[in-house]
């Protein structure tokens, strides 16, 4: 789980596929860890960051709902990590959430435990599954 607050109302688009996406940055507070980030951390040790966050299919209807400066919590949301230089020749990392539902977004609620809690579980590979050259549970080679 995640939560953060809208830096702005969220906006949304069709694409040329007809699919419409919806998007609004995202502040992220964590605890900081190493040199570089206790530098800049706040008097309670935590550092914010700037995201993005991306909605699909039903959690745009759901992201929509939500304006500037409301705190939310994402449940389960997948992310990936961009990393390119920009227009100025600075190298950017850019931090994106997705949503897929409407359940993967709410306001945030400080007691809430998601019902998925301690049910991930890890899985070796076996002697047969090794040898296929298959690694994981999703038989990745």
């Amino acid at each position: 789980m995640i939560n953060g607050n809208l830096g702005k109302d969220p906006v949304s688009k069709v694409l040329s596929s007809g699919k419409t996406i919806g998007e609004v940055s995202l502040a992220v507070s964590f605890q900081a860890y190493g040199d570089a980030q206790k530098a800049r951390a706040n008097e309670k040790g935590y550092v914010t960051e700037w995201t993005k966050l991306k909605a699909f299919g039903e959690g745009v209807d759901a992201l929509m709902q939500y304006k500037k400066g409301q705190n939310v919590m994402l449940v389960n949301p997948s992310f990936s990590v961009n990393e390119y230089t920009n227009n100025a020749g600075e190298n950017v990392r850019e931090i994106v959430f997705s949503i897929f539902r409407a359940s993967d977004i709410a306001p945030f609620d400080k007691d809430y435990k998601p019902d998925y809690a301690g049910s991930v579980t890890t899985q070796s590979p076996t002697k047969e599954t090794a040898a296929a050259g298959k690694t994981g549970p999703w038989g990745k080679s």
